[in-house]
């Protein structure tokens, strides 16, 4: 279809619609200008906007879509309503968006207005039903009016919420009115990496509502919400089915099917604990995203109720040691690498709202093609069927709290804002802990807003104690959580090990690889380093591949930036408008595919990497030092690791030369030599150069590849290891050779 005819139809469609009772008139509204529009741009339709169900885990067939045309305006935030409106806006787009029509930022001291009318059918107000309006989110403060009458207050950016406004509308026509204010840059609220003058890292800000609105029917009593966590020891699935309402002689029954043929089924009362079994139960992975329907059925005196279609997903995830006595993730008892993106969650022309269903859903399929199996969700939470393409596409969340970052003017108001940001972690909790997808809560990221940690963590734990929970991503560790996580650009490193917990790298990466004619802000991008895009893909594949002796180490996951660009921050593996792979997502998954049977890896060590006898000294030695006929009888002896802070040998010099004789009994086929040393090092075997590293160790000792002329050095027989490492820092050196199988 042309773009002629496209628009045709839509004036139609859009004049057809607007003479229907309750509906702005929809031909009123055009994006404002965007740069760099998306694909899925110019199908967004203020007919049809956004109009799948928004909550595939509570799904009914009778609701009302209110996206599309509201009316608007800005005023100060103490004024009155508007008596006259400043023109249209479509909903669920923030006011500062392209596809909004309107591209305003709003600012502190003012106050969002929207406004629209419904009609309420007949049917809803018999007596019988309570009629619920639901927003998906608003950010950040609204206040919710029905004919001019105040039904409720909302706080929070991210999480959805719901008014009963049955009391409040009468037959026929109803005005709905919000009132909006955010504080953006001026509070201590959660906000992400919003900016009212974004930067660097900060990005454009939403305010308003910027998920789906909705209007349900329901009886008088009704199925609130379903809580579902499955237990694959038992193989079952324990399910609780609240209620509005008193629960006193109703029934739930609840059936579970595959391919449509029913598997098991369970029925008791609601409100309470019920154990649903899932004989010989498929199991949910990135590799098999098996998702069971679950239908669930609310029944008084043997008369249907209430019933909703929902789904699970059967996994385990937990924190266990491998063979080699490493803490690992494990997903249903095994060991998974978790490769990842660090994906924001911005759009050029809708910055938080994906322009359609079909745009939400090619950010997760295009990671999957590149060959991840993770999402870390940054600061950000998405609409709830973001998480449903995740469950139904095989990809593993770790979801983040949203962040806090400006600082308090008064100490005074610390506990209110703290409560706020704790309700907003519960309602986080509460809304997603479904999603099979999901695997890991992830706290303070970089110290931004930390407070409390260890008392939160173990909070969050509570609250689900089901999942991961990372406390502090790249930040300082109290030694809470389940995760080890550092933040290391652009190669990655080992975090440190820690006793019961996950070593993982949860930034790393996110090089500056710059695309003409798709930049956000010509001239202003940045990244962790810089290549040209011909470059790119062995640049990429090289990063990749300094994974691979870290996971043999104990690295269980690694989370690079970005799946795609983000304004002026040009680091992403696709353009911020998604129309260019940077890297050919064939090419990418190759390279990506190639880390996940590492950490099943089978390591022997020709030479001990701790413990081990050398001559060493800590002046430059003549330039023949390496050779084998070398004379280093009156260097000093001393057993590794050398250092002040936790070496059998102190040393306290910035560098040090190191040499030892040593035997192999048999060839070394795989040969990697395990490092500790944060500074560069250099590593001959008979004088020859075989391999290396220059920094990004951390004093932590890892597994780095040995260089292609390693395997003809280490042959059986004796031979002559010399080390130099000139160190950056005061961690102990230690040197190793292992075979990695």
């Amino acid at each position: 279809m042309n773009i002629l005819m496209y628009g045709q139809i839509g004036i139609i469609a859009a004049t057809l619609l607007s003479a229907a009772p309750g509906y702005p008139a929809q031909s009123a509204w055009k994006p404002a200008p965007c740069n760099i529009p998306t694909p899925w741009s110019d199908k967004v339709d203020p007919a049809n906007t956004l109009p799948e169900y928004p909550r595939p885990q509570m799904e009914r067939t009778d609701w009302q879509n209110l996206n599309g045309l509201w009316d608007y305006s800005e005023t100060a935030k103490d004024a009155p309503c508007p008596q006259n409106w400043d023109g249209k806006i479509l909903v669920p787009f923030g006011i500062e968006s392209s596809l909004s029509g309107v591209k305003k930022a709003l600012q502190p001291d003012q106050r969002l207005w929207y406004r629209r009318d419904i009609e309420a059918k007949s049917a809803w107000l018999d007596g019988k039903h309570r009629l619920l309006l639901h927003f998906g989110a608003v950010d950040w403060q609204c206040q919710v009016y029905i004919n001019n009458k105040l039904i409720g207050e909302h706080k929070g950016g991210y999480d959805p919420f719901t008014f009963d406004i049955t009391d409040a509308v009468k037959p026929g026509n109803n005005e709905i009115k919000l009132s909006v204010w955010d504080p953006t840059n001026s509070v201590y609220a959660a906000l992400g990496k919003q900016a009212l003058v974004p930067s660097g890292a900060k990005y454009t800000s939403t305010s308003g509502i910027w998920q789906t609105a909705w209007l349900e029917p329901l009886p008088k009593t009704y199925i609130s919400d379903i809580k579902m966590v499955p237990d694959i020891a038992a193989g079952a699935l324990n399910l609780k089915v609240n209620v509005e309402g008193s629960s006193e002689g109703y029934q739930i029954e609840a059936t579970a099917l595959a391919g449509g043929v029913k598997v098991g089924s369970v029925t008791g009362p609601a409100d309470k604990l019920l154990l649903l079994k899932v004989p010989n139960a498929r199991l949910w992975s990135p590799d098999d995203p098996f998702l069971y329907d679950l239908n669930v059925v609310m029944r008084r005196n043997g008369k249907t109720v209430d019933s909703v279609k929902s789904y699970f997903g059967m996994r385990s995830i937990q924190i266990a040691k491998d063979a080699s006595g490493y803490d690992r993730i494990m997903l249903n008892g095994k060991s998974t690498f978790n490769l990842g993106v660090l994906d924001q969650g911005f759009w050029p022309d809708g910055i938080y709202t994906a322009p359609t269903d079909e745009a939400l859903r090619f950010d997760i399929e295009a990671v999957k093609k590149m060959g991840f199996n993770t999402i870390r969700k940054h600061v950000k939470v998405e609409p709830d069927r973001w998480y449903y393409y995740c469950d139904k596409l095989g990809m593993l969340v770790w979801q983040d709290v949203v962040s806090r970052t400006v600082i308090l003017k008064k100490e005074t108001d610390q506990p209110e804002y703290d409560k706020q940001f704790e309700s907003e972690i519960k309602a986080m909790i509460d809304s997603y802990s479904n999603h099979p997808s999901i695997i890991m809560w992830v706290l303070f990221n970089e110290s931004w807003g930390m407070y409390d940690t260890k008392r939160i963590a173990t909070w969050m734990k509570d609250l689900d104690p089901s999942r991961l929970l990372n406390a502090h991503t790249g930040g300082n560790d109290e030694g809470a959580g389940d995760i080890s996580d550092a933040h290391v650009y652009c190669y990655a490193g080992l975090p440190g090990r820690q006793e019961g917990k996950a070593s993982v790298v949860g930034e790393f990466g996110g090089v500056n690889v710059l695309v003409r004619g798709h930049e956000w802000q010509a001239g202003t991008q940045w990244g962790h380093g810089k290549v040209n895009s011909a470059d790119f893909a062995f640049t990429y594949q090289d990063i990749i591949n300094r994974l691979k002796p870290m996971i043999v180490s104990g690295l269980c996951g690694a989370i690079y930036t970005q799946p795609y660009d983000v304004e002026i921050e040009e680091n992403g593996l696709i353009t911020y408008d998604r129309k260019v792979f940077k890297i050919p997502p064939e090419w990418a998954s190759i390279i990506n595919n190639s880390v996940y049977g590492y950490a099943s890896s089978k390591v022997s060590y020709v030479l001990a990497k701790s413990g081990s006898n050398w001559r060493y000294v800590a002046e430059k030695p003549s330039d023949d030092w390496s050779k084998p006929e070398f004379d280093d009888s009156s260097w000093a002896a001393g057993t590794a690791p050398f250092g002040e802070n936790g070496g059998r040998t102190g040393f306290t010099g910035s560098d040090i030369w190191m040499r030892q004789s040593f035997e192999i009994k048999d060839a070394v086929k795989n040969p990697y030599f395990a490092i500790s040393n944060s500074g560069q090092t250099e590593i001959y075997i008979d004088g020859q150069l075989v391999g290396g590293a220059v920094g990004g160790v951390y004093g932590q000792c890892v597994l780095l590849p040995a260089f292609t002329c390693a395997s003809s050095a280490l042959t059986p027989g004796k031979h002559i290891i010399a080390v130099h490492c000139r160190r950056a820092g005061d961690k102990p050196v230690d040197i190793g050779i292992a075979d990695v199988q």
